[in-house]
């Protein structure tokens, strides 16, 4: 199971054998690729409605198309062509903000006749889905079409990257810590990748947790799953540590207590990017992440600086519990989220100038 295409503002790719492997030979372009996940990621222009975020068409050698388009009123419209086959499916959405990130899972499964739709707006931790029957999978002519040929699929300019893989990737939350993260244990520090559930870790509050899930999930390297570095010892760091740019850190301090009143807060580690202790990681187009869920949401340790462990509060729906990483989990941890407020980037700005002053 492979990520096969991405696009970007730099360009697209389309990789039947895997992005970053070697280049095999022929390839069947009328191959249906049975099963697959289309993933998207915008930023939501309110000047362009209705807007097409993704609109692929073709009559060689048949009729073919695929387009997502998000409705004035917030919902996202899925249509299919195939042939003389057309559909259609509706996913209504909250009121969307400018300027906000919206990242958008089409999956389908074609032998089982199925498939999902779903989105998740980032910066305010909402999720929706819904199922879709017997949706219409591409060939990978269609494919190679959508990831390379503007011409036949123009994408809307707040297209932060589109991405296709030959599985179902996972919605909602999904893992964002890299493999080399040590993680503190109540006898020194583990690898996360080596830990397993019924573990404990040390928690920022001093106690310990108990591991519920273990998991890692390869993921494009793009938009807020671009791989961020964070340099040792800033940040309390007792060695360099890689997350994905959504992940968030514990930060405290007098500076903290004195800009927002209290004594915690969290920030997405993308708001703290300064080019000197937080900067860009580079990286092929695919990453594999990792992270913990725990029989609480807690802070957790990870090289020496606080962070998030993985939050399944969307989940709580049994739906879309069975389509997320989680799915098997018989009984989720249920209780309060962590109440540290999560800062918006101007504040994570004033932040990070007051910490440098």
């Amino acid at each position: 199971m492979s990520w096969i295409g991405l696009r970007d503002s730099l360009g697209g790719t389309l990789q039947p054998q895997g992005l970053g492997g070697p280049v095999s030979g022929q390839v069947n372009s009328d191959a249906v690729l049975a099963r697959g996940t289309l993933l998207i990621e915008f930023r939501h222009d309110p000047a362009d409605h209705p807007r097409n975020i993704l609109r692929y068409s073709a009559r060689d050698p048949w009729p073919a198309g695929l387009t997502l388009c998000l409705d004035p009123d917030a919902t996202l419209r899925l249509m299919l062509t195939q042939g003389r086959q057309a559909l259609s499916y509706r996913l209504p959405m909250t009121a969307l903000i400018p300027g906000e990130a919206v990242l958008v899972n089409y999956s389908w499964d074609a032998p089982a006749r199925r498939g999902w739709l779903s989105s998740q707006l980032t910066d305010r931790e909402a999720l929706f889905q819904t199922a879709l029957a017997a949706p219409l999978p591409p060939s990978l002519r269609d494919a190679g079409r959508i990831m390379r040929d503007d011409s036949a699929c123009p994408v809307a300019p707040g297209v932060v990257f589109a991405a296709l893989a030959d599985h179902i990737l996972p919605a909602g939350p999904l893992p964002m810590l890299g493999a080399d993260t040590m993680i503190a244990i109540p006898h020194g520090a583990h690898p996360i990748g080596a830990l397993r559930p019924g573990q404990s870790v040390l928690t920022t509050d001093g106690s310990t947790a108990q591991i519920r899930w273990a998991g890692a999930c390869d993921i494009p390297a793009r938009g807020r799953f671009a791989p961020i570095l964070l340099r040792a010892p800033y940040l309390g760091l007792d060695r360099d540590l890689v997350m994905a740019a959504d992940q968030r850190l514990q930060l405290g301090g007098s500076e903290v207590e004195y800009l927002f009143g209290g004594e915690q807060v969290a920030v997405p580690v993308r708001h703290l990017a300064d080019n000197r202790s937080v900067m860009p990681q580079p990286s092929g187009p695919v990453i594999r992440y990792h992270h913990l869920l725990l029989d609480r949401h807690a802070g957790i340790i990870a090289n020496g600086a606080a962070i998030e462990s993985l939050d399944a509060s969307l989940l709580s729906d049994s739906a879309v519990l069975a389509q997320s990483v989680l799915a098997g989990i018989v009984d989720l941890p249920r209780g309060p989220r962590l109440p540290w407020p999560v800062l918006r980037d101007f504040e994570a700005l004033t932040l990070r100038r007051l910490r440098a002053a």
